[in-house]
């Protein structure tokens, strides 16, 4: 009990976060063949904000390639969007096929909670697509120009964006209801991207050369007012804990028109962090980006259809430096209120009972490999039993994982992103 408690506390006293490399995954479009770059993905790295590596996608030029997410069953690779096809790609450059042809351009995707992957396209339809390429339909009642989605980390369910319209935000049901979200956004009349702030529950909305906060309740607020550089926000994502341009601070990449680049932004002060990448020349001359994320080869992702008597799968991914580490995952009923480590990082789950359970692994029949040590290539798989119990469906719960690193101060060097599912009929 001892050693379990100290593990608990590691986590609830831990220190300055060990030296970690952070990279630009930017999915690149030529909007009309000019692109210096073309169709591709690009990997800048953060450090040095010079090009690493680009892999070129399969397309018939033009308007071809959307967003870009991690994939969370297999490591070291991406999903990315190209015309109406779901595509795979490993860090090597090896290009597969998840889903073909779903019938018209696909212009978000973000991972959903069971694993699969949720797509918005031309037409305002809403698709699920495993990770076997099986293609369901949610809804086909968005706005014709339906241009983001957002899986939300609080309700299971999702935010989509539209382009030129209003509603400019929707709510969809997991079973496909429409309600609205928000009418209008001062200052975007096109909806780029759209990111959660797992500390407040809020979306993070950017278009034109604005970023917006809206509250689950629609509340709208102004972040990112109108700076020089931006003109044409295409996508955004938060940084990560422990990024060197500040955490839960925000990345967007403009596509223009000229100048195009990626730009960080203090959200409480709305003022720039930091130029990644700047053409003034705009896309003919760099980059022209449609999605954009950090990479840092470390996430919590999960996997499962929630319903009880299965295990739901708790995917951790790391680096392989960190093979051998002692890991420990906490769960919590909330993602607020968090707490923050001596450092300032932000751990985004409540302190409540489960909290407590699972980070001294009092109930390993359930919360399974919930401690345990990073396996060779520094990965590894926990589960969580749901009881086949009718009381619990609907119980949603979260998750986070820390690595205890002796050398680190304080004994915890990564902390992880915070992940939830519910559980379901």
């Amino acid at each position: 009990m001892a050693a379990r408690t100290s593990l608990a506390l590691l986590f609830l006293a831990a220190g300055l976060q060990a030296q970690a490399r952070f990279d630009w995954v930017i999915s690149n479009l030529t909007g009309g063949g000019a692109s210096f770059y073309g169709d591709s993905l690009l990997i800048f790295s953060h450090q040095t904000r010079t090009l690493l590596r680009q892999i070129v996608l399969p397309s018939a030029g033009g308007n071809d390639v959307g967003g870009v997410v991690m994939d969370p069953i297999n490591d070291g690779a991406w999903i990315v969007t190209v015309d109406d096809d779901v595509l795979r790609v490993t860090t090597g450059g090896v290009i597969t096929t998840i889903a073909a042809n779903l019938g018209s351009a696909i212009h978000g995707i973000d991972t959903d909670e069971d694993g699969t992957f949720v797509v918005v396209r031309q037409g305002g339809i809403m698709n699920r697509v495993s990770v076997t390429g099986v293609v369901t339909t949610i809804t086909s009642g968005l706005g014709a120009n339906v241009n983001a989605v957002k899986w939300d980390l609080d309700t299971g369910n999702y935010v989509a964006g539209n382009a030129g319209a209003t509603p400019i935000l929707w709510r969809v049901s997991r079973a496909g209801v429409i309600t609205t979200l928000a009418n209008t956004i001062p200052g975007i009349g096109i909806v780029g991207g759209i990111d959660q702030d797992p500390r407040t529950g809020d979306f993070l909305v950017c278009g034109s050369a604005t970023v917006a906060r809206v509250t689950a309740g629609g509340v709208v607020t102004t972040a990112v007012n109108s700076p020089a550089e931006l003109n044409g926000a295409n996508h955004l994502t938060l940084l990560p804990t422990g990024h060197p341009d500040g955490e839960y601070n925000v990345a967007v990449a403009d596509f223009g028109p000229a100048p195009t680049g990626l730009y960080t932004y203090d959200l409480g002060a709305g003022r720039l962090v930091s130029t990644i990448l700047h053409y003034p020349g705009g896309a003919a001359a760099g980059i022209g980006p449609s999605g954009v994320l950090v990479h840092q080869g470390r996430a919590l992702h999960g996997e499962g259809n929630g319903r009880g008597g299965t295990n739901y799968r708790l995917g951790l991914r790391n680096p392989v430096s960190e093979a051998g580490r002692t890991y420990v995952i906490s769960g919590s009923f909330g993602a607020r209120p968090g707490f923050q480590l001596p450092d300032g990082r932000q751990v985004n789950l409540a302190l409540d009972p489960l909290y407590f359970v699972t980070t001294q692994n009092l109930l390993p029949a359930i919360f399974q490999n919930f401690l345990g040590v990073l396996l060779p290539n520094g990965d590894r798989d926990a589960f969580v039993f749901i009881l086949n119990d009718p009381i619990i469906i609907g119980l949603r719960t979260f998750y986070s994982f820390a690595i205890v690193d002796g050398a680190a101060p304080n004994g915890i060097g990564f902390v992880s992103n915070t992940h939830a599912f519910s559980v379901k009929p």
